[in-house]
């Protein structure tokens, strides 16, 4: 996990079950935080970020990066386009409707709102997140 400056986030949730299924859930207040997750322990356990918009979760994934600045939440999978990996946002609207991520994608959420249909992440808004917030993702299993 990197957590960029003028970030206010809080650990919510850290619960490890019996059976080893586990909940990982952050509150993200303000700011940008850029995360991978290789693996989780069970197909039932949960690493998740929640804004006042939105809740974005994963299971193995390349790279991802969370905003929320301004009533807003913004969800990228930074992982090549094809690249294996998979990430889940659901709105806080009256729907709770949810989108779901693959590699090279991203969606907006305002607060109250359905996600924005996802698209493509464009190169040279990779290439300033990959600067801006460096970071080493855990290897990826097979």
């Amino acid at each position: 996990m990197r957590i960029d400056k003028d970030t206010d986030i809080a650990v919510r949730n850290l619960k490890r079950k019996k059976d080893g299924t586990t909940l990982t859930r952050f509150y993200l207040f303000t700011g940008r935080v850029r995360s991978a997750v290789s693996k989780l322990a069970t197909s039932s356990s949960k690493f998740e970020y929640q804004t006042r918009a939105a809740i974005a979760g994963v299971g193995g994934t390349p790279p991802f990066i969370v905003e929320y600045i301004r009533g807003q939440m913004r969800v990228g999978l930074l992982g090549k386009i094809g690249e294996r990996g998979e990430l889940y946002v659901q709105a806080f609207d009256p729907a709770k409707s949810k989108v779901k991520l693959v590699s090279g994608m991203r969606t907006l959420i305002d607060d109250g709102k359905a996600p924005k249909e996802p698209f493509a992440i464009a190169p040279e808004r990779f290439d300033q997140i990959i600067k801006e917030l460096p970071f080493q993702s855990p290897p990826q299993e097979k």
